[in-house]
């Protein structure tokens, strides 16, 4: 019974950083800034194929990469919508 209940709490946290999770951060945030996003889907798609083959440990380290890179994507791409709507915003209220 001991033995099931292991096997269980592995599987759980092997779910809690699954690779698949990185690659929808990836894409998610590559459509804020398409540029930066490719280097985030690469290292998903690194940490997916790892994941496949059993080296879970490789895995790991690309999954740590990947979302890092989606987080860096995601906040410059913020950024850089955020500044063009305030250009656009700024030139509709000065031609008024």
């Amino acid at each position: 019974m001991e033995r099931h209940d292991d096997q269980r709490h592995l599987s759980d946290a092997d779910l809690e950083s699954h690779p698949k999770r990185s690659l929808a951060c990836a894409l998610l945030a590559s459509l804020l800034c398409p540029i930066l996003g490719v280097i985030s889907i690469y290292f998903a798609v690194l940490s997916v194929r790892a994941h496949n083959q059993g080296y879970f440990a490789q895995s790991q380290t690309y999954y740590k990469r990947a979302i890092r890179w989606s987080l860096i994507t995601f906040i410059f791409g913020l950024a850089l919508v955020s500044t063009i709507a305030f250009i656009f915003f700024v030139r509709a209220v000065l031609h008024l």
